[in-house]
């Protein structure tokens, strides 16, 4: 063999290590990033993935009655509907917004705001709150895609202004302003419940997995 070719293998050798070590290199650099995203980092990418499929839905609790000293009520809630929009949902804006003017007491450019949503990609919109039973059904009649209701209670003063300046008055979404309404308003409140479940990016239960329910608890 001779000189040059000597060199030549020992150059060829010479590569084959740097190549080899320079493999090591990058599958230790893999190996490591892998443990760090599946060891170390593992826990809070779970709970970025699991914030991103769940979805928590409150379920405001029945707030309590005031009586008077002979168990006649003060004050008592009654259940009305709540009407409300996913705007991701809404086949023909225009169209629905002019059917829901016409039998709510609202304009058709707030039911266009409702139904286009004003914040991009809402998936939730109140179109109007506390409805009366009548009203409410001739929406439901309507069949509106996109358009839901549920219950929502409203205070009820039977004795209407009789000692109201005692009572007070809470705001519509039954927190205690003044008065009894707000001295007592954490026993009066009760413990909202609440629902955890999982779901795709269009807002769709994932089949076959866990849910949590909690009831909620009336004042």
């Amino acid at each position: 063999m001779t000189a040059t070719e000597r060199r030549e293998l020992a150059m060829s050798r010479r590569r084959l290590i740097a190549l080899f070590v320079f493999f090591c290199l990058a599958f230790a650099a893999v190996a490591g990033r892998l443990f760090v995203l599946q060891i170390v980092e593992a826990p809070a990418y779970a709970k970025l993935a699991a914030a991103q499929r769940q979805r928590v839905v409150t379920f405001p609790a029945r707030r309590g009655s005031v009586f008077d000293r002979y168990g006649d009520p003060l004050a008592i809630s009654v259940d009305l509907q709540t009407i409300y929009a996913d705007p991701s949902l809404v086949d023909n804006v225009s169209a629905e917004a002019s059917q829901l003017s016409s039998v709510l007491d609202i304009s058709q450019a707030d039911a266009v705001k409702a139904l286009t949503g004003t914040i991009p990609g809402d998936r939730f919109e109140y179109i109007q709150r506390q409805v009366e039973p009548k009203l409410a059904n001739k929406v439901k009649a309507l069949d509106l895609a996109g358009v839901y209701m549920k219950p929502e209670s409203k205070r009820y003063y039977p004795g209407g202004d009789l000692a109201s300046h005692v009572l007070g008055f809470v705001d519509i979404d039954g927190n205690g302003l003044e008065g009894v309404e707000a001295q007592y308003d954490s026993i009066l409140q009760g413990k909202a419940g609440r629902m955890t479940l999982e779901q795709d990016p269009t807002g769709r239960a994932l089949p076959q997995t866990e849910s949590t329910y909690e009831r909620p608890q009336p004042g």
